[in-house]
């Protein structure tokens, strides 16, 4: 993990979703990650309960086993009292 940069992680997102996954989709907005912000969007989910903090969780375990400092990590559209939206997003920023 040491030799991948945040951007380039960003971008193997969603083949590594649709590899691993039946329904929707993964993307990634890296338009501002030479600012140390990317947005990961986790897509028509909805019924998929758990997958917004596992996502944010394992996204920020990628950038500490790349040796980022995370700043933020954010977690939006996703609650306990509704697990299952049908988008969720994770803001994420670290130290550049």
């Amino acid at each position: 993990m040491k030799v991948l940069t945040p951007t380039l992680f960003a971008k193997k997102i969603p083949s590594l979703w649709e590899r691993d996954n039946q329904g929707g989709y993964f993307e990634a907005d890296v338009s501002k990650a030479d600012e140390g912000i990317i947005l990961f969007n986790l897509k028509d989910i909805e019924g998929y309960d758990y997958v917004g903090p596992v996502a944010l969780g394992w996204i920020t375990f990628a950038m500490d086993a790349m040796g980022k400092k995370v700043l933020e990590a954010r977690l939006d559209g996703w609650s306990s009292e509704s697990p299952g939206p049908k988008n969720v997003t994770v803001h994420l920023r670290w130290q550049r």
